[in-house]
């Protein structure tokens, strides 16, 4: 995936560490495009306040570690955050 392939309010899943299973990824929202090459900046947590996920912190994130649409299953949160 390219960043012109996204744009704000695109749903993805972040893929913590390489060799994770889909289960384990993490939901978030594209909120901007970034100046720094290969990375969008997205939302992760918003209190699934998603309809307002522009009034919540955004966090730089690599192009390589997104798929593009939201992962449905159930997630550990705190495999999630594992690297």
């Amino acid at each position: 995936m390219t960043k012109n392939e996204l744009k704000p309010g695109d749903k993805v899943s972040y893929i913590p560490y390489k060799g994770c299973e889909e289960k384990y990824y993490q939901n978030g929202i594209v909120s901007q495009l970034s100046d720094i090459d290969g990375h969008v900046r997205v939302v992760y947590k918003c209190a699934e306040d998603w309809e307002n996920f522009h009034e919540y912190t955004s966090a730089l994130t690599n192009i390589n570690d997104l798929k593009l649409g939201w992962n449905e299953e159930n997630r550990n949160e705190e495999d999630c955050n594992r690297m």
